[in-house]
């Protein structure tokens, strides 16, 4: 959190990367829900809170929107991770750079060099994941079969809470190998991004509590932003023009404050690694050859 605080304008500009992308599809959307509800009566009831009815009747006379957004996602969803990779080599060529040049040139110097490598331990990462949380997935829905005419009837959802948990946990620990390769990747400038992936995720195995402890104390810092988020939404309702504009102020703080919590969860990774890596054995400093000096025999007389 301290190199977090040390670098505001680093979470400022993380932050500026994921409302861009999000203003894709964002933008569009409020266009075309502006139009179709702007002049409705109908429409104050969003006023109230989110309406399924109200959606599901525009979706019904106004043609499938929703299936114009999903189709803009996808792509969206692609550039993202892309743009992941890049701002990942970015953040942390900022935390790890020993010069002083600008801000700009150094996130971009790191997206750019880092990109391919980021990018490759990205991949297997995501395939990891899968195969790890479908095997998991798969084994628990084969004894879920089997307890189906269990007498106790909360049987069926236990199960299913027992899945969706080992499915998160493969997830969360995949993610934290990936970002613990990534750290080692910049500190080591090495190009060996798959082998520092399964390494990582062997630290990560190894050493759970220390690494699950870092994005625990992350994520309780974020859930008081969200609670304050929350309570400020309950006491200042968005029902006028002025309360739903403060409200998208206060949203977008609330992101920054997160983009900040992620530039911190980063710092704190290499500071974790930083202090548990393995030493490497220095090498042999090589000593001077001595020096031989030959008495020359005086000439005779």
């Amino acid at each position: 959190l301290g190199r977090a605080l040390a670098n505001p304008r680093l979470a400022f500009l993380l932050w500026l990367v994921n409302a861009a992308l999000a203003a894709v599809v964002a933008v569009p959307a409020f266009l075309h829900l502006s139009s179709v509800l702007a002049t409705r009566p109908e429409a104050d009831r969003l006023l109230r809170g989110f309406s399924f009815g109200l959606m599901a009747e525009m979706g019904h006379y106004q043609g499938a929107w929703g299936n114009i957004l999903m189709s803009m996602l996808w792509p969206l969803a692609a550039v993202a991770l892309l743009g992941n990779a890049l701002t990942s080599g970015g953040v942390l060529e900022v935390l790890t750079a020993q010069d002083d040049r600008r801000l700009l040139h150094r996130f971009g110097r790191g997206a750019g060099h880092f990109f391919g490598r980021f990018f490759r331990a990205g991949l297997v990462a995501g395939l990891v994941g899968l195969v790890v949380a479908g095997i998991l997935a798969g084994l628990v829905r084969g004894i879920g079969r089997r307890l189906e005419d269990s007498a106790w009837e909360p049987m069926g959802l236990v199960v299913g809470l027992v899945r969706f948990a080992l499915v998160a946990l493969v997830v969360l620990l995949v993610l934290m190998a990936l970002d613990l390769a990534r750290v080692r990747i910049v500190i080591e400038d090495s190009r060996q991004a798959i082998r520092l992936f399964f390494r990582s995720l062997k630290f990560v195995l190894r050493h759970p509590v220390k690494v699950l402890g870092l994005w625990a104390v992350n994520s309780l810092v974020l859930l008081g932003v969200l609670a304050a988020y929350l309570a400020y939404c309950n006491r200042f309702p968005a029902t006028r023009g002025r309360f739903i504009l403060a409200m998208v102020v206060v949203q977008q703080a609330v992101m920054l404050a997160r983009a900040g919590l992620r530039v911190g969860l980063w710092g704190s990774e290499i500071a974790l690694w930083e202090r548990m890596a393995p030493a490497r054995p220095s090498a042999p400093v090589p000593q001077p050859e001595p020096l031989v000096v030959v008495a020359l025999a005086p000439e005779a007389a």
